[in-house]
């Protein structure tokens, strides 16, 4: 009897898969603080809208290679005299954050230029009066937990621009709170009719508020053909009259910086003289109300 032998042959196909972990940095050894320096953004508008970001870069040597070194950073406002505005401080990208304590640092990554490219972030909408101002910064590294050489402190530059704006607004409150009006309508005319409205100031510095009045204070006729005798008017503004009776001559007051964005409103009251056989029609008249700063 002819016996045969079977047999299968089973390949297994091993599939080998091989995993790569992120490249981790070392830690930095004996890593020195070389310099500080701002990069850009050093200076505050005070109608930009949002937080503004002011940059500035940390110069770390560690021998020309990427390594990982502790940063803590203590100081969190930019003074002036009595004036502070305050900020928080992040890497660029968003992290790591800092806390303001000298003593408790965050772990940066230092690229091989040791270039730490950091951001004050001030929290807006911000007002500040203007002029410069220094944020006293004091840097200290750290390796494997402990600090290394002494702290670095380097005074950080923010300048505040003077900036002024005016509204007039139908009725008094914070800046621009009560929306904007163009217009006073008297509607039909009466001697001694009145009509206020509040001219509104924002300015982080001392400003000089321009008033004048295309005809001197008198309502014209629209209508020029009819040389209709014009109807004279007062203004006065915070209780004080303005003398604008020449025509297109400016008068100037005076106003201190305010102390806040809710800036101030002036009462502006506008009251019409004597109305006698003028015939019908539009009269009119235009206030121009400039703002300068100083």
């Amino acid at each position: 009897m002819l016996s045969r032998s079977f047999f299968s042959l089973v390949v297994l196909t091993l599939l080998l898969s091989a995993f790569t972990a992120p490249a981790r940095a070392d830690v930095c050894s004996n890593p020195t603080l070389s310099g500080v320096s701002p990069t850009g953004g050093a200076s505050l508008d005070l109608f930009e809208s949002g937080a503004l970001p002011l940059r500035f870069r940390v110069n770390i040597n560690a021998d020309n290679k990427a390594c990982t070194v502790g940063l803590a950073i203590s100081g969190r406002s930019f003074q002036q005299g009595g004036n502070a505005v305050p900020f928080i401080l992040k890497g660029i990208s968003g992290s790591p954050s800092f806390t303001d304590d000298v003593g408790a640092p965050s772990i940066v990554t230092v690229p091989s230029d040791g270039q730490v490219d950091l951001q004050a972030i001030l929290n807006g909408p911000v007002f500040a009066p203007t002029g410069e101002y220094t944020a006293p910064l004091q840097l200290q590294l750290f390796s494997n937990g402990t600090a290394v050489g002494s702290p670095y402190t380097y005074n950080l530059p923010l300048s505040v621009k003077a900036r002024a704006q005016v509204n007039i607004a139908g009725s008094s409150g914070s800046f621009g709170g009560s929306g904007t009006v163009d217009k006073v309508d008297f509607g039909d005319l009466q001697t001694g009719e009145s009509r206020t409205v509040y001219v509104q100031l924002l300015s982080n510095a001392d400003v000089d508020v321009s008033f004048s009045s295309l005809n001197g204070l008198k309502l014209q006729h629209i209508d020029q053909t009819r040389q209709q005798t014009p109807i004279s008017y007062t203004a006065v503004l915070s209780g004080s009259s303005l003398p604008l009776t020449s025509p297109g001559a400016s008068y100037k007051v005076r106003r201190s910086a305010d102390t806040s964005l809710s800036g101030s409103s002036l009462p502006l009251t506008l009251t019409v003289g004597t109305v006698q056989n003028n015939l019908s029609g539009t009269y009119q008249d235009i206030i121009t109300i400039d703002v300068d700063t100083q």
